[in-house]
């Protein structure tokens, strides 16, 4: 499949071969991208928000915002890049080790490139569903105005799929092995979430924790989603480290399906 439209087409093919195994639980995702940011909000944002908010660091903690509205941007972000964990690694531990499903697509004329690229797209789709799930329940519980929560939205799609492209490219590395998603999440996630200043100010970390947190997506995804000032670094590391993380995606993916 060469060509502009040809090429796409392979694209989209991929991404409809996708789609299958999620035409018979798609309820189930919807709801559950629906009741664990609920039951997040509810338990952090009213629970500890009720200690925070009245407590003697009230502005200090919550930015001079109720915990609840300081909360509901990091959780959109921390939500997406929850959900790229399982749905960039699986289907390639799956594709390449399990049931070789990518062998079989390369061999047809889907190059992996296609494949890369229809693979990270896919992705990048079912992280649009679980943020939107998430945007409506911070809407519901909330009293963040819909323009900020439809832009923190927008941010933590894009900071997800940026974390998706470099876990898709490590997943292809380490194919053969096994426990890698949660791995992934003890090792990778949870640090990331504590440095990224989601649950309470980025300003309380020690100071040389500081420049560790900079470096990770995470942080520029928070910062960004809650309006920040200088919003132009934070979107730029974003879209670097997207296409980073792309070109990766789309070199692991040659060397692995090009005999």
């Amino acid at each position: 499949m060469k060509g502009g439209t040809s090429w796409w087409r392979g694209v989209y093919l991929v991404m409809e071969g996708s789609a299958p195994r999620y035409r018979g639980n798609w309820r189930i995702c919807l709801v559950s991208g629906f009741v664990h940011p609920t039951l997040l909000l509810l338990a952090l944002g009213l629970g500890v928000g009720g200690l925070v908010d009245g407590g003697p660091q009230e502005r200090r903690v919550g930015d001079g915002l109720p915990y609840l509205e300081y909360l509901a941007p990091a959780i959109l972000v921390v939500g997406a890049v929850q959900t790229a964990v399982g749905e960039a690694i699986h289907p390639i531990m799956t594709g390449l080790n399990g049931e070789r499903t990518y062998y079989a697509t390369v061999s047809t004329p889907i190059t992996p490139s296609q494949l890369a690229v229809g693979h990270v797209l896919w992705v990048a789709a079912r992280i649009a569903v679980t943020t939107v799930c998430t945007c409506v329940a911070v809407l519901v519980l909330t009293d963040v105005p819909v323009a900020p929560a439809v832009g923190a939205a927008v941010v933590a799609l894009l900071c997800g799929t940026a974390f998706a492209t470099a876990l898709s490219a490590l997943a292809v590395v380490t194919a053969d092995g096994t426990g890698l998603i949660t791995l992934v999440t003890r090792v990778m996630i949870l640090p990331m979430v504590l440095l990224s200043g989601a649950f309470f100010p980025f300003a309380l970390l020690p100071v040389w924790l500081h420049p560790v947190a900079w470096a990770l997506p995470l942080w520029h995804g928070v910062e960004l989603a809650r309006g920040a000032d200088g919003a132009l670094p934070h979107l730029g590391y974003l879209l670097a480290f997207l296409t980073a993380g792309t070109a990766l995606t789309l070199t692991r993916f040659r060397r692995r399906l090009t005999a």
